[in-house]
């Protein structure tokens, strides 16, 4: 079983998962099946909120999880897919093209 990353209240969560990945020699794609339960490509927020569970020993408040996960879904689409997953936790400015 993975290491878990223990929350705190002076680094935000992203950084936390980035830890996370890297003390379990993890990579965002390696997380993001992990997640990634029905095998859709995409995450869910019960997969999110399950997945942070998992890999943060935490379950956070239902607002607590609404605005990490708004934020992680930039597009509003609902779910997560791993292009949104890898530009957040790489710190990346990916723009799409409209």
């Amino acid at each position: 079983m993975p290491q878990r990353v223990q929350l705190n209240a002076t680094e935000s969560v992203t950084d936390q998962l980035k830890a996370f990945l890297k003390s379990n020699s993890a990579r965002v794609v390696d997380l993001f099946h992990l997640w990634d339960d029905d095998e859709s490509g995409t995450i869910t927020k019960k997969e999110f909120r399950n997945g942070i569970v998992a890999a943060l020993g935490v379950k956070p408040g239902a607002e607590e999880l609404a605005a990490l996960f708004a934020r992680l879904d930039p597009d509003g689409s609902g779910t997560i897919d791993y292009r949104e997953l890898d530009a957040k936790l790489h710190r990346r400015n990916v723009r799409h093209a409209a």
